[in-house]
């Protein structure tokens, strides 16, 4: 049983690692106070670290186009990137993640790319750390919630839900691979 365990392992390694190469996923959160952006570039790293090398936190993008506006960076890289990871915490101030959301759940250029934004938020108390409006938009077009309490629950809600974006994005990616 071994031999064909290991067998069917690496040909799914042989199918899935390169795919995860080419799938961009971007980061939006809070990077205030100074910890929250240190805690989202920790997640930033455990992505690239688990094969997700195009993995960026949206201010990376900024850094690059200096003379666009913050605003137009975010819906710039919504509609980029293949797969978008909103996290909301408890600490952060989130006045920023929560436009890019409405950006996601109300711009129309973003209706077939909701299915690849998913949103994250951290329980404290028995409380989220998202105002009930913007659960509205995301309830009204259909965007995903995954709660997380600590850190671990975090990264393996992560890793899930860019597993599970990347067999939904597949074929783009085999296609973009070739090219």
């Amino acid at each position: 049983m071994p031999d064909r365990w290991e067998r069917f392992r690496s040909r799914i390694d042989e199918d899935v690692i390169p795919l995860k190469k080419k799938m961009v996923i971007t980061i939006y959160g809070s990077y205030t106070p100074e910890n929250e952006l240190r805690f989202l570039e920790k997640q930033r790293d455990f992505l690239i670290k688990n094969g997700y090398e195009k993995t960026k936190l949206v201010k990376e993008y900024h850094e690059q186009s200096p003379s666009l506006t913050s605003y137009q960076v975010s819906k710039d890289c919504l509609l980029y990137s293949d797969v978008n990871f909103f996290i909301f915490t408890k600490e952060g101030k989130n006045q920023g993640v929560t436009v890019e959301l409405h950006i996601a759940a109300t711009d129309d250029a973003m209706a077939d790319k909701v299915k690849h934004c998913i949103v994250f938020d951290q329980i404290k108390d028995n409380y989220g750390s998202i105002s009930p409006l913007s659960i509205d938009a995301m309830d009204n077009v259909g965007i995903i919630k995954r709660d997380f309490v600590s850190e671990e629950d975090l990264q393996t809600a992560l890793l899930q839900k860019a597993f599970l974006s990347l067999r939904m994005l597949q074929n783009i990616l085999r296609k973009r691979q070739s090219i």
